[in-house]
């Protein structure tokens, strides 16, 4: 797995213990993760290992069901993170990024894709993603990017969801 490096300097950490902390603490409270892959197995696996992580996870078979998703969130919460696939069938990562945008939805994503290069990571980060992955992506790698860009999050909006 390659992970790409955060452009955004209010995510950047220079402090490995705070990094280390950020990572392993345990959480006071279940963060929850939607989560959009259209291949239903590995769909499926990120599913199993995000919950054995402790989270609470919402997925989707594509772009278009995650936009639903997102317009109807179970219990009226939006995610803590946001996990997606850039190639996906009918609408791509890179569109729901747009969309999140255009509607004013601060919550941190993370884009996964087989078919990473400069241009992409590029074009993914300029359009609001916080972390791109290349695929494989190996689940317990992803468990703890995904904790550690939720915590992050919490942290820079001051505030933990109650």
């Amino acid at each position: 797995m390659t992970m790409q490096p955060m452009h955004d300097a209010s995510h950047h950490v220079d402090d490995l213990d705070m990094l280390d902390t950020l990572v392993r603490s345990p959480d006071l409270q279940t963060r929850r993760v939607f989560l959009a892959e259209d291949d239903p197995l590995l769909r499926a696996l990120f599913v199993e290992t995000l919950i054995e992580a402790g989270f609470e996870v919402h997925s989707a078979a594509d772009g278009l069901a995650m936009a639903l998703l997102l317009s109807s969130p179970p219990g009226g919460h939006l995610p803590d993170v946001i996990v997606m696939d850039v190639r996906m069938p009918r609408v791509t990562g890179i569109d729901v990024l747009a969309e999140l945008e255009r509607r004013g939805l601060d919550v941190p994503v993370i884009l996964v894709t087989g078919f990473g290069d400069a241009a992409l990571y590029t074009k993914a980060t300029a359009a609001g993603a916080v972390v791109v992955l290349d695929k494989p992506v190996e689940p317990e790698e992803l468990a703890t990017v995904v904790r550690l860009v939720a915590n992050l999050g919490a942290r820079r909006k001051g505030s933990r969801r109650p």
